[in-house]
């Protein structure tokens, strides 16, 4: 087992990620186990060796390979690798590959964000996390709806010139920048819409230096309205 990935995704979480964490902690179901406490733990064991089901996945996405639990009430995802971010690459954003940090600080940025019940679950044998999400039951929305959904979030879209068009919003007041908003990664549930697969990431320099000129260019342009 190689816990270089695990010690590069629990030892150097800064004051903002750890504030999170709390955040996130703060935000979970009573009964659901917390964010901040499984991370804790991660940290403390070194490992879980998360036992997978033999059986085939009950879905496939780019990232993870989802089973439903025994329980029926929460579905567990087996990364098959750390995912993919947002960044800024030469004034444009692109979704770059993830460090085990950042696929953890990202989980915990959509549980602070869209509180989906979010859990770490531990490690695979393959050195890849595991996680789970409390079972959302619907349909996929359509892209039009996903928009109104953000729009009323308080999310501004990012103009197409910056690289991801009508998939990256931004919301300054939260902090965060997300990608990656296809209807498959929304649910249209009875108590409305929820994310269920996001890129998200803080406001960094970069971002924010990038957000600022979509800023001046949207005050030219007409924005995308509910």
């Amino acid at each position: 087992m190689n816990l270089s990935k695990l010690n590069i995704a629990t030892a150097n979480l800064g004051p903002r990620a750890k504030a999170i964490m709390m955040a996130a902690q703060a935000r979970q179901e009573s009964a659901g186990g917390s964010l901040s406490d499984a991370l804790k733990h991660l940290a403390a064991k070194g490992v879980f060796n998360v036992p997978r089901p033999n059986r085939a996945p009950d879905k496939f996405g780019a990232e993870h390979d989802v089973f439903l639990a025994e329980d029926g009430m929460r579905v567990i995802k087996f990364a098959r690798n750390f995912g993919f971010v947002p960044a800024v690459t030469d004034g444009h954003l692109i979704m770059k590959s993830a460090t085990p940090e950042e696929y953890l600080l990202r989980h915990a940025l959509e549980e602070q964000t869209f509180a989906t019940g979010i859990r770490v679950e531990g490690l695979a044998d393959e050195s890849f996390f595991v996680i789970s999400q409390r079972l959302i039951v619907g349909g996929h929305p359509t892209k039009n709806t996903v928009r109104k959904y953000l729009l009323s979030m308080g999310f501004v879209n990012m103009p197409a010139c910056f690289g991801q068009g009508g998939e990256a919003w931004f919301h300054t007041a939260a902090g965060v920048l997300i990608m990656d908003t296809s209807p498959d990664n929304f649910v249209e549930a009875a108590q409305g819409i929820v994310p269920i697969d996001l890129l998200i990431a803080e406001l960094d320099e970069a971002l924010l230096e990038l957000v600022g000129a979509a800023k001046a260019l949207l005050k030219q342009a007409p924005q995308i309205t509910p």
